[in-house]
């Protein structure tokens, strides 16, 4: 079933790092490029919907460059340390996982970053993933997903042997 063992895994994954994510994932430069990379695509004040918001890292420099940031997690720990990070209530914050996701309105980007892509762990939980993204974004809308080249990282070669 959709949101099953896989979701259970990530879930208890950011559960148990909430505490120490920020510390492992620190803010870096490239969130500026993220924040740079969606004033092309819409601008200060358009509605955002971050899937996998987790401490805030990429939704409070969103916040900052004008954004209105609604950010979902499905861990709670996550979403506590959000809070203490947020004490303004800048990100809107929703408890949930994103396989039945349906806030009941659109927004202007719907943003998977830093590889939530990845965290939907079984077929039918990305082609969930896909459905929430699509039932969220508005018509003129923008999805943005950033992951990983796989492929760096599963080429098989042949083994060398030098004589």
């Amino acid at each position: 079933a959709v949101g099953g063992f896989g979701a259970a895994i990530t879930v208890a994954y950011s559960d148990a790092l909430a505490g120490v994510y920020d510390d492992i994932y620190p803010s870096t430069p490239d969130l500026d490029d993220i924040a740079t990379y969606l004033l092309t695509l819409a601008a200060p004040g358009a509605s955002v919907l971050e899937l996998g918001v987790g401490t805030g890292r990429v939704a409070l420099p969103l916040a900052e460059r004008g954004f209105d940031v609604t950010g979902v997690e499905s861990s709670e720990g996550m979403l506590a340390r959000l809070a203490e990070k947020d004490p303004e209530g800048r990100i809107t914050p929703v408890h949930g996982d994103f396989a039945g996701l349906d806030l009941g309105r659109s927004f202007d980007v719907v943003l998977a970053p830093f590889n939530v892509l990845c965290c939907a762990m079984a077929v039918d939980e990305q082609i969930a993933l896909m459905h929430a993204m699509a039932r969220h974004v508005t018509a003129e809308g923008h999805v943005v997903i950033e992951t990983f080249d796989p492929s760096d990282y599963h080429v098989q070669k042949k083994n060398e042997v030098n004589t």
